[in-house]
């Protein structure tokens, strides 16, 4: 408020508050913790809007080994990444599934191994992409990491879905390897 005139005072309407160019409304998922992952699948409610528990399942985890170097200039390393998902049926519509949580652990060692690994989740159904996502740059060895859509994933049940997950495994001052496991088709 700023005084005009004595006894008068001039209101401003407030300015919306902005979002940080990192966070964007174009975002199609975010990654939630260990602990909201969990509580997600027992309850379906902490994620939106369905208030109906539905049947949810897990798609088995798909896993792959990359290894090599041993040489006088290529050190050794052992990498694998595994990737998962759930899914439910869709009250009132008994021919779809929604995809709501994907998840994925690069894992393994390597002699000069640095901290910029990273790695990327895609679904395609009947060779169409549903889902992506991409990691950033930062993801530790030995970790599980949990992604949730931020609109809904939706497959038909009659069509074939394949997941993978896609690790690249950061080494300093050398090539870095990658490996992409996948789950087979639904």
């Amino acid at each position: 408020m700023t005084p005009v005139k004595v006894g008068r005072l001039v209101t401003s309407t407030p300015r919306p508050r902005r979002l940080p160019r990192s966070v964007s409304s174009r975002r199609s998922s975010w990654e939630i913790t260990p602990t909201q992952a969990r509580r997600a699948r027992i309850n379906p409610n902490l994620l939106g809007q369905l208030k109906q528990i539905p049947i949810t399942r897990q798609v088995p985890t798909g896993t792959c080994e990359i290894s090599g170097g041993g040489g006088l200039f290529n050190n050794p390393h052992d990498f694998d990444v595994s990737g998962t998902a759930w899914y439910r049926t869709v009250p009132g519509s008994p021919g779809f599934y929604e995809w709501f949580q994907f998840a994925y652990k690069l894992d393994g060692f390597g002699v000069g191994t640095g901290d910029h690994s990273n790695a990327s989740i895609r679904m395609h159904q009947a060779g169409t992409p549903k889902f992506e996502n991409v990691s950033p740059n930062d993801r530790r060895l030995g970790m599980w990491y949990y992604v949730t859509p931020t609109s809904p994933v939706y497959t038909r049940t009659t069509s074939s879905v394949n997941l993978e997950s896609t690790g690249t495994f950061d080494r300093s001052r050398r090539d870095d390897p990658n490996c992409t496991a996948r789950t087979g088709r639904l």
